[in-house]
């Protein structure tokens, strides 16, 4: 079973949302959910972080981001929709709350 955690940006910077927790402060538009999963560099991947690599059993790179729709967590690139099959050639480049230019590389 997957651990169940969130982040957010608060002043600036991401921090941990306690579930079931009010947080004061925080911007509730950038709230993440944890997708239980890493990326080959040992990095927490959450829903809106934007990641870099092999992403599908093709072998192709793609940029894209992490969303979560009703057939789980997928990536969504500018011409796709993709299951997160390989996170081990993930590496999370950035996030859709503060680096939406990486996006255009696509």
């Amino acid at each position: 079973m997957r651990e169940i955690k969130f982040r957010a940006i608060s002043k600036g910077r991401w921090v941990d949302v306690p579930v079931g927790y009010k947080c004061l402060g925080i911007n509730r538009e950038t709230i993440s959910q944890f997708t239980g999963l890493q990326d080959k560099d040992g990095v927490d991947i959450y829903e809106g972080d934007i990641v870099d690599g092999v992403i599908h059993k093709d072998y192709s790179l793609h940029v894209g981001f992490i969303l979560y729709d009703y057939n789980g967590y997928r990536i969504k690139t500018s011409t796709k929709s993709l299951g997160l099959d390989l996170t081990e050639k993930l590496t999370v480049v950035g996030n859709i709350h503060e680096n939406k230019e990486l996006l255009c590389e696509n």
